[in-house]
């Protein structure tokens, strides 16, 4: 438990970006990481890209955005990470 979490907070910070492969608790476990980096601000710079293959995907549904009167409405946590997401769903 909360082992990405750990690598987070030690990772090296020169990545661009880091792709993930899990459900939603990794993802969370990589930002709480970035959040107690010896370097938040620079942790928090690193593109996460996550590929969901959890169960429900429910970050991956609010990472969609809502759907009002036909047209997609991103969620302020997209326009946040600079990734468009669009064409991965």
């Amino acid at each position: 438990p909360k082992h990405a979490c750990k690598i987070a907070q030690a990772l090296p910070l020169d990545f661009d970006t880091i792709v993930i492969y899990s459900g939603d608790g990794l993802l969370h476990e990589i930002y709480n990481g970035f959040a107690e980096h010896d370097d938040p601000i620079r942790a928090f710079s690193i593109h996460v890209a996550p590929t969901p293959t959890g169960s429900a995907n429910g970050t991956c549904q609010n990472l969609r955005g809502l759907e009002v009167g036909g047209l997609s409405q991103p969620t302020p946590l997209l326009n946040q990470t600079n990734i468009d997401f669009a064409g991965w769903i």
